[in-house]
């Protein structure tokens, strides 16, 4: 007798990937949240305004701040960026 693991809501294999959604979700708030926070404090949307303007194809200009604009694209956002490779990479490799 085969019993299909159904986890908690019953359709099949849909629960792993509902819990996988929202641990993505939560990741990309809480990396737009941290990207605001250091010694000069960036507000939420100011974050996500600047990040915007970055994307290609939107019409979103960031008429704030060049410091603010030089902070996240010049230092955060990359240091996030290595630390989450270097994260994968250690975990990959099995180091603790």
């Amino acid at each position: 007798m085969v019993v299909e693991n159904q986890g908690f809501s019953g359709k099949g294999f849909a629960f792993p990937w509902t819990t996988f959604n929202v641990g993505l979700v939560l990741l990309i708030i809480l990396a737009l949240m941290a990207a605001g926070f250091g010694s000069v404090s960036i507000p939420p949307l100011t974050v996500l305004e600047i990040l915007a303007s970055k994307i290609p194809g939107l019409n979103v200009t960031f008429d704030g701040p060049e410091t603010f604009d030089v902070i996240l694209t010049q230092l955060r956002f990359p240091r996030g960026v290595l630390a989450g490779l270097v994260g994968g990479a250690l975990s990959i490799s099995g180091g603790t």
